[in-house]
């Protein structure tokens, strides 16, 4: 009596990797997906969306601090943070927004310019970014005047020197195109694989007789492929199980329907052959029809795959196409 094992059925990797490398457009379809979507995205997102490239100029300052009358030492050093605190600091913009020739909010303003000290704590960066040239100029010119100003009501600070201004340079974004597009490829083609899996997982179609077997536990003389061409197994299967029968019976599970109308010629029969149609019918159509003929008292004896893909079973079962 058939059972069926679904609970138990593994997971066929190999006939998965079979079938990938036949829907090998699958592949293709879901790399070129990831390009469009991944790559075509960030291009449009950096470059054709992107707005104007801005200028950036940027101001080198040296400090001389001043010593501390009291203990012979140099006052300490001013860190990076302190800097930016100051430069955007609700005491100093609102002086600095007077001299801009431009109606700016203090909440824009601070955000076109920062300071950094990338090594030496006596040497303060002023770097200013704007996507108009001449504004980005006179930011920066009122941030060398304003640095002139606080070096000479410090108390810390002796003096302030320019040492050099850099720019205004465009300042061209770090557009990655090419690794955004190797990332999409990349994400499209283990989209598709994962997607062709889950295919899989959810098929109950049967490819080779080895599902079959193993799903059922009915026994599959063989197959026969799409051209008619009959397995070698089947001879000998068919004398094995059908030998000593003198009537044998066909039910064909593309027409599980015509079942109820042939049950009681079926019934009579010594044998019953199960045609099974290669990846066309589901798996519930089959379990429908076995259920069928056991409530019916109808005896299957073997299975026969039909219109199968031999080269494609050839693989499956010893790594190459023909026998």
């Amino acid at each position: 009596m058939w059972q069926c094992a679904y609970a138990k059925e593994p997971f066929d990797l190999r006939l998965f990797v079979l079938q990938s490398i036949r829907r090998w457009k699958w592949i293709v379809l879901g790399v070129i997906a990831g390009i469009i979507l991944i790559g075509g995205g960030y291009y449009l997102k950096n470059v054709t969306f992107g707005g104007r490239i801005p200028y950036e100029v940027t101001n080198k300052f040296y400090i001389e601090y001043a010593v501390d009358p009291e203990t012979g030492d140099r006052y300490s050093y001013f860190e990076a943070y302190t800097w930016e605190d100051w430069l955007k600091s609700d005491t100093l913009v609102p002086q600095m927004l007077e001299k801009l020739s431009v109606e700016m909010s203090a909440e824009e303003f601070v955000t076109y310019y920062e300071a950094t000290l990338p090594a030496d704590l006596r040497i303060p960066y002023f770097t200013v970014t704007h996507p108009d040239k001449d504004l980005a100029v006179e930011i920066s010119t009122i941030l060398a005047e304003a640095m002139k100003e606080f070096g000479e009501s410090q108390l810390q600070i002796d003096s302030v020197e320019w040492m050099d201004m850099v720019g205004p340079e465009l300042q061209f974004r770090d557009i990655r195109t090419a690794r955004a597009i190797v990332l999409g490829a990349i994400i499209g083609f283990f989209a598709a694989l994962f997607g062709m899996a889950f295919v899989g997982i959810v098929d109950e179609k049967i490819y080779v007789p080895e599902t079959f077997v193993y799903r059922y536990d009915i026994p599959m003389l063989g197959y026969v492929d799409e051209e008619g061409w009959v397995s070698p197994e089947v001879t000998e299967n068919l004398t094995r199980f059908f030998g000593e029968l003198h009537e044998i019976g066909e039910i064909n599970v593309a027409d599980a329907q015509a079942l109820t109308d042939a049950a009681e010629t079926l019934r009579s029969m010594d044998g019953n052959l199960l045609l099974v149609p290669a990846g066309e019918v589901h798996g519930k159509t089959i379990e429908f029809l076995l259920n069928q003929c056991k409530a019916q008292n109808i005896t299957i004896t073997a299975a026969l795959l039909v219109n199968a893909d031999g080269s494609l079973i050839n693989q499956y079962r010893f790594g190459r196409k023909e026998l």
